[in-house]
């Protein structure tokens, strides 16, 4: 880990800690070097600060995010089965409606010809 702060300025690392308790506790630990007036490295500085409480709101906007996407996916494939369901129910009633419309054209034009040859 020196040899990483050797190339860099410093470093910031996320990970997790067990504090003395036993709970696991989600830290961001930066690792700085220390250099004297020669620009020698004579030390690191760490510094950990508890992120335990925005990894937790990440992980509920995480699940929410997922909750949402299933909700749109559920109410889209709603709007697809009502849509097919019109489509459906349109056909089958202009079918018989075209077959009674034809008939009556029929009739019509049996009715003028009986008018016709009276």
């Amino acid at each position: 880990m020196l040899q990483l702060i050797l190339l860099r300025l410093s470093r910031l690392f996320e990970t997790v800690r067990r504090a003395k308790d036993g709970r696991l506790l989600d830290i961001s630990l930066t690792v700085s070097p220390i250099r004297d007036q020669n620009g020698t490295i004579v030390g690191v500085s760490k510094v950990a600060r508890g992120i335990t409480e925005r990894k937790l709101a990440e992980r509920e906007r995480e699940r929410l995010l997922a909750s949402e996407k299933a909700a749109r996916a559920q109410a889209e494939e709603g709007s697809r089965l009502r849509d097919e369901f019109l489509a459906v129910v349109s056909h089958e009633l202009r079918t018989p409606l075209n077959a009674i419309t034809g008939w009556v054209s029929v009739l019509r034009m049996r009715n003028l010809d009986e008018q016709v040859h009276t």
